[in-house]
């Protein structure tokens, strides 16, 4: 996971899987792997609807580090609330919002 600043929190899924963090700049960071996560059908990315709520409101920014293309991807949360589309796909509702919506950022080493 990328390391910037101190980890204030960690967040589970359903499944009881560590799948991100808040760090202490408010941002929220998980990684992901483009060939399993992304929701092709909307080339989307996504986060479980109830880990974007606990995280209000105490973060403002979402950061996906993309492993298959080594690519760093940022939205605001508040984006990310207001216009995610929900979806389950049996792992409890999740809200996703295409690529074009995300901001591609540099990946720092």
């Amino acid at each position: 996971m990328e390391t910037k600043g101190m980890i204030t929190e960690t967040f589970k899924n359903t499944k009881g899987q560590v799948v991100g963090a808040l760090h202490h700049d408010k941002a929220y960071r998980t990684v992901r792997q483009k060939n399993k996560h992304l929701l092709l059908v909307m080339d989307a990315w996504g986060i479980d609807k109830s880990i974007a709520h606990d995280l209000r409101p105490k973060c403002d920014t979402l950061r996906l580090l993309d492993t298959d293309d080594n690519l760093v991807y940022s939205i605001p949360l508040e984006t990310m609330i207001e216009k995610g589309i929900e979806k389950n796909f049996g792992f409890g509702l999740q809200l996703f919002l295409p690529r074009s919506y995300w901001t591609v950022l540099p990946k720092k080493e």
